[in-house]
């Protein structure tokens, strides 16, 4: 995009600026892409940009720029780059030479608007004073041109463009409008308006299929219908679009895309047109059409029933007409043309009308109390039958040639939901093309009406939805159903199929429906036209990006036209939906915008070899689609470093610390789920090897590190076993040392504990020393040993814990809480539980008024041994060997932790329990 900002790019996300070194600000005037994809832009100031591959030029001739401005850029079949400029004629650059051709050269005017080739030979220049034709080879330059003389309506041409017509060209000029000019006999084959032009100057022109849409100075975008050669304003909100249409150009999805003052906007072309207002009628609420065999168009704007001709839709041809006095209008709901041409009106609160089309009478239906009175929601018919449904079930009416009098009464049937409909409520009526005739009800779901009897899906549990709106029947003679939030429904004659969010559709709560010429459905909702081909699982969305913002549609207002086109009423308009098959088969096309190798821009043309140290890439990548940019996704596959495509988000991936190899980055794009039928954009490259990756070098390092490790390890055995041996004579010293550290100790303790109990109750001293004697050759046995199992040591500890208790008496409190499943199966350094006790005796005062009280029990695979703190008031010798000994023959047995704790008030041990592994 040209800017008075300078260029910008826009790829459906976010419009990116183009840096363009320097201070000045670069007015674009002009842009064009050439054959080898380079961006050439030309500058109100003369300036001429060039951007290729993110790099940004300046043309430079030693011949020098033009002084005015840049208007139009265009290349030969030479690939020479014309620059059309206003006041210095045209430029011709030749890669090498700049040169200039003007009024002195048989130029017809200075000032040039606009350049075209038809066949890369001749250049057409539109000038301030007509048509200039152009050859310039080997230097010679000739020159004619067409101006008024030859009967151009206006000199000054603003635009030329492409006609579909073969050898034309249309021309846009300021003040006559556009005319239709054959370049090979130089003649004007169709003039359009050129004596009385309302429209302002023409920009450009865009030929479509059945149009040519125009873009003006101060009438915005004027459509020109070539079938009726007739002109259409007002074909755009002026909320959206400015009065000033500058530019026009056509992206690959068939969006126009306009420059409009300081915005850029898009349209749909012909194959989706919008109508608010015409012959000064507002299109609101327009709850109901319908096209006829005649290409006439029935519809209800604002409680008023309208008729126009489908070709010449809303410009002249334009009719109303009255079914009640304008006081009292009503709501016109739906419509249907019976065998003898008549037009059947269904209304809201006024009942059925049929109407004689041609001069205009009607009557009233009164003859079935519930046509007559009531609510008509939907109107079908096939040969004699008429089916009509309201708010108190369905009626069928049964025509005969008499009823070609329009006062004739016609027979009729009603049925209700005693009958098997379900539900008397009726949104919509089908009837198939096995004349089978189908119901869209609120309450009951589907049913359907053959060989005379209803068969409701809903009640039959075969259909799920409760609330259903509209039917069609597409070329595969499957029927279509709509719901209420549980989205489209298909029935094949065997099963209904359910498609939804996930297949692609943009909203559930889909307000009429019907199948197109490609056998595409098309369903709308509130967020606009969704086209959804069932064979492919493919939806593309129309919605704001295509106009469709803040028109409501209605409820079944939908209507298929003799050329396949559809109609849709909504609350603010009228839409036409012209499907092409483009449509089930369009897939957004994924680039790769640049390569990055860290950080840093990489020319992918020219850069595809890379050293072993230049392997960390980024890739950014964009596919453009304009009419739902969010749902695009992407998938790559690096080749040579992962085996599968990968789905993402994301616009940019990256790749830090490829190895050396041969990779292709490949890029593909879709706006769903399928990415099958998607274009591949690819980028290959290698990184070679470092020479310590050859294979050589790999050999002669393995060579040399086998010896080396040979050697390495001889001299490890021989060390590991001279330590291993160390060790084994250093533990075994140690741990003798311990064993020897136990003996002494406990002797001096229970000697201690022997001299009093002999002072107190000499009676008892044999007993006492049977008891110690028993449990000193325990002790010695054990002592020998570096392991005892738990059980054992608590036998030694109640033998130590009964000759206490026969010194304190009830001053020693002892609770002992084992869980006896461990008592065999695990194990514990000997004497361990003693000395803990031992010491738990000596260093706390034992009296009947201050009891020591010691608790031993299981928790898990700890023994806990835990008492009260009561503190001597003198402190007795200790060796202090007690508990660093239980400490140090623990480290020397489990790498498990004994755990002291000490809060004031209790003394705790934690000790682990070791198992037999």
């Amino acid at each position: 995009m040209g800017t008075s900002e300078g260029i910008f790019k826009y790829n459906s996300t976010i419009p990116e600026k183009i840096f363009i070194p320097g201070a000045q600000k670069n007015y674009i005037a002009a842009l064009y892409e050439d054959r080898d994809g380079t961006i050439w832009a030309g500058c109100k100031d003369g300036k001429i940009i060039l951007l290729k591959n993110h790099t940004i030029t300046f043309l430079n001739p030693k011949e020098g720029l033009p002084k005015v401005a840049i208007t139009s850029i265009y290349e030969d079949a030479k690939k020479r780059l014309w620059f059309a400029t206003a006041g210095e004629g045209i430029y011709c650059y030749d890669s090498t030479r700049l040169y200039n051709i003007n009024t002195a050269d048989g130029l017809s005017d200075n000032n040039v608007n606009c350049l075209y080739s038809p066949d890369g030979k001749q250049i057409i220049a539109g000038t301030d004073r007509g048509l200039s034709f152009i050859t310039f080879d080997q230097g010679k330059k000739n020159i004619h041109f067409f101006c008024s003389k030859n009967g151009l309506p206006d000199n000054i041409v603003r635009s030329i463009v492409p006609a579909r017509q073969r050898n034309t060209v249309w021309i846009g000029m300021q003040s006559k409008g556009i005319l239709l000019f054959n370049f090979m006999h130089e003649q004007i084959e169709g003039i359009t308006m050129a004596k009385s032009w309302p429209y302002s100057q023409v920009n450009d022109i865009i030929e479509l299929k059945n149009e040519t849409v125009i873009a003006t100075e101060e009438y915005g975008i004027i459509c020109y219908n070539k079938k009726d050669s007739n002109f259409s304003d007002k074909v755009l909100r002026d909320t959206v679009f400015p009065k000033r249409i500058a530019d026009l150009q056509m992206d690959n999805e068939g969006n126009i895309w306009a420059a409009s003052e300081n915005k850029l906007v898009s349209f749909t072309g012909e194959y989706l047109r919008y109508w608010y207002s015409g012959k000064g009628t507002n299109f609101t609420k327009v709850h109901a059409l319908f096209a006829d065999d005649e290409k006439k168009l029935w519809f209800t704007p604002d409680f008023r029933l309208y008729e126009s001709s489908t070709d010449k839709f809303s410009k002249e041809d334009l009719r109303s007409y009255d079914l009640t006095p304008p006081k009292d209008h009503v709501d016109i709901t739906c419509f249907y043309k019976d065998k003898f041409g008549y037009l059947w009106v269904g209304t809201m609160g006024e009942g059925l009308f049929r109407m004689n089309t041609i001069t205009g009478k009607w009557r009233r239906i009164n003859e079935n109390p519930i046509a007559y009175y009531g609510n008509i929601l939907s109107i079908a018919g096939n040969d004699n039958q008429v089916w009509i449904s309201t708010l108190n079930g369905v009626a069928k009416f049964n025509l005969s040639e008499r009823n070609y009098d329009l006062a004739e009464k016609i027979n009729y049937t009603n049925y209700n939901k005693k009958d098997g409909l379900g539900s008397d409520y009726i949104y919509h009526i089908l009837i198939d093309s096995k004349k089978r005739v189908w119901f869209a009800t609120d309450g009951a779901g589907v049913a359907v009406f053959d060989n005379n009897l209803f068969i409701n899906f809903y009640t039959g549990k075969l259909f799920p939805s409760k609330v259903t709106y509209s039917l069609t029947e597409d070329k595969k003679k499957h029927i279509w159903i709509s719901t209420y939030n549980d989205g489209l429904f298909m029935y094949d004659e065997k099963k209904f199929i359910q498609y939804g969010i996930k297949n692609g559709l943009t909203d559930l709560a889909i307000t009429s429906i019907a199948a197109d010429e490609y056998n595409n459905i098309i369903a709308v909702n509130k967020k606009g036209i969704d086209v959804f081909n069932p064979e492919k699982n493919i939806v593309q969305h129309y919605g704001s990006e295509s106009g469709f913002t803040e028109l409501q549609p209605n409820l079944n207002s939908i209507t298929k036209d003799i050329n396949g086109d559809l109609w849709i009423g909504t609350e603010n308009g009228i839409v036409r939906f012209s499907s092409q098959q483009s449509f089930s088969t369009y897939t957004p096309v994924a680039v790769i915008e640049s390569v990055s190798l860290f950080n840093k821009p990489v020319i992918m043309d020219h850069e595809n070899g890379f050293n072993y140290n230049e392997n960390s890439f980024s890739f950014k990548f964009a596919a453009a689609y304009y009419k739902a940019p969010e749902k695009v996704k992407f998938q790559y596959w690096l080749e040579g470093y992962s085996k599968k495509w990968e789905t993402t988000g994301d616009r940019m991936i990256n790749f830090p610390q490829l190895r050396a190899g041969k990779y292709k980055m490949k890029i593909r794009a879709s706006a769903s789920d399928n990415f099958e039928a998607s274009p591949v954009a690819f980028y290959a490259f290698t990184i070679s090897k470092s020479f310590w990756t050859t294979w050589w070098f790999r050999i002669s390092t393995l060579l040399i590190a086998v010896v080396l490790i040979y050697l390495f390890f001889k001299q490890r055995v021989k060390s590991i076993r001279k330590k291993e041996q160390i060790e084994r004579e250093r533990f075994q010293l140690q741990y003798d040392a311990l064993k020897n550290q136990v003996n002494p100790h406990f002797l001096f303790n229970s000697f201690n504990a022997l001299m009093n109990i002999v002072e107190d109750n000499p009676k008892e001293a044999g007993v006492l020393i049977k008891h110690l004697s028993q449990f000193y050759r325990k002790m010695t046995a054990y002592s020998q040993k570096e392991l005892i199992t738990l059980e054992e040591e608590l036998g030694l500890l109640n033998s130590y814990l009964y000759i206490q208790q026969k010194r304190y008496g009830n001053a020693l409190q002892v609770a002992i809480n084992i869980n006896p499943a461990l008592k065999k199966s695990t194990f514990i350094p000997p004497l361990v539980l003693q000395l803990l006790a031992e010491n738990a005796v000596k260093h706390n005062t034992i009296s009947k008024f201050k009891p020591l009280q010691i608790n031993i029990f299981s928790e898990e695979d700890m023994i806990i041994m835990q008492n009260n703190i009561n503190i001597k008031m003198e402190k007795e010798e200790s060796e202090g060997v007690g508990l660093q000994n239980i400490k140090n023959r623990y480290k020397l047995l489990t790498n498990k932790e004994i755990v002291l704790e000490e809060t004031g008030e209790m003394f705790v041990v934690k000790l682990p329990l070791i198992h037999s592994n």
